[in-house]
């Protein structure tokens, strides 16, 4: 009897330790630069590069060596905002909400907010 008790205990034992790998959860990394690509509902495609530095979780968004927002990630989960004044010195607000395809790819919703002109959307891929 004490026997079959023990290997009852080995088995789930070895079943939860199984378990437990298999459910660990992936840790995404946003930080360094990503190259995007901007497709604007209009059609318009944009290309540009911006680099994280921060924690895991949450820092700061960068374009040119510039500091232009904050990000957080939350799972697999991206959301970063920048804002800049353009070269009309018209005020820009640019949100980014989306998730990691996978380790080196993210995908996602974009909207840009001109001052006086309105809002934007489209979607986002960055590698």
């Amino acid at each position: 009897m004490y026997k079959n008790i023990l290997k009852l205990s080995v088995i789930l034992l070895f079943v939860s330790l199984l378990f437990s790998f298999g459910c660990k959860k992936k840790i995404y990394d946003i930080r360094g630069e990503w190259d995007f690509e901007i497709i604007m509902y209009d059609g318009n495609v944009i290309s540009t590069t911006y680099g994280f530095s921060g924690s895991i979780e949450s820092g700061n968004v960068y374009y040119n060596n510039e500091n232009l927002g904050t990000y957080t990630v939350n799972g697999d989960i991206v959301n970063f905002t920048v804002s800049y004044y353009d070269e009309e010195d018209d005020y820009n607000v640019e949100t980014f909400s989306g998730f990691f395809d996978n380790e080196n790819s993210m995908s996602g919703d974009f909207t840009l907010h001109i001052e006086g002109y309105g809002s934007f959307s489209g979607t986002w891929t960055a590698e």
